[in-house]
């Protein structure tokens, strides 16, 4: 099947898990979608480096049964992709299956966005906004 991604309706509803997670599991997903039909293989990168280094050594993961070394996989994977094929189809095509299919895809994404905004609130926790 031959795919434009740039000719797709990115406006779509998706089923999600009533588990609570919901804001953030389809912030991450949009948020990776968007990178990959962008073609943004550099902040690909940025996320899969940030995710191995620091994510996955940290303490918000640790207590949790995910296959770490799966996503890690699933996303080298989706910059090969999107390294190798010009319109970014198959790597959008993938990380769409992947994420059907892959519970520690789909637990671990959401546990990373988690770790994000942890990471962004700790240094912000005593700063304030200020309207001017």
């Amino acid at each position: 099947m031959q795919l434009n991604i740039t000719d797709l309706d990115k406006f779509k509803y998706r089923k999600v898990k009533g588990d609570g997670n919901c804001f953030y599991r389809s912030f991450i997903f949009s948020f990776i979608e968007n990178i990959i039909i962008t073609n943004n293989i550099i902040f690909m990168k940025k996320i899969f480096i940030k995710f191995n280094n620091n994510f996955c050594e940290n303490d918000l993961s640790s207590n949790h049964n995910i296959n770490f070394e799966e996503i890690k996989i699933i996303i080298y994977i989706i910059i090969d992709n999107m390294q190798t094929d010009n319109n970014n189809s198959a790597a959008f095509i993938f990380f769409q299956k992947a994420y059907l299919f892959s519970e520690s895809l789909d637990d671990g994404i959401v546990l990373f966005m988690r770790y994000l905004v942890k990471e962004y609130l700790f240094p912000n926790q005593n700063s304030y906004y200020q309207n001017k």
